[in-house]
């Protein structure tokens, strides 16, 4: 399984200043994902995660997982 959403961006990204209020207007569930990692949303012991990359100064990560 591939997760990519969205991730707390490192302080010194520029984009940070904007997106947190572009993400309370449009998306406000992806601030939840800046406050934990996704794997606190899944089930627990559901998939072994194999890797974890980050992008774009960390705002956005891709998880990969398998059973």
């Amino acid at each position: 399984m591939v997760i990519i959403d969205y991730q707390e961006p490192y302080q010194l990204t520029p984009l940070r200043p904007f997106m947190r209020p572009l993400l309370a207007c449009l998306e406000p569930y992806a601030l939840d994902l800046w406050r934990g990692p996704i794997t606190a949303w899944l089930p627990s012991g559901a998939l072994q995660w194999v890797r974890k990359r980050l992008f774009y100064g960390r705002l956005y990560q891709m998880l990969e997982g398998t059973r």
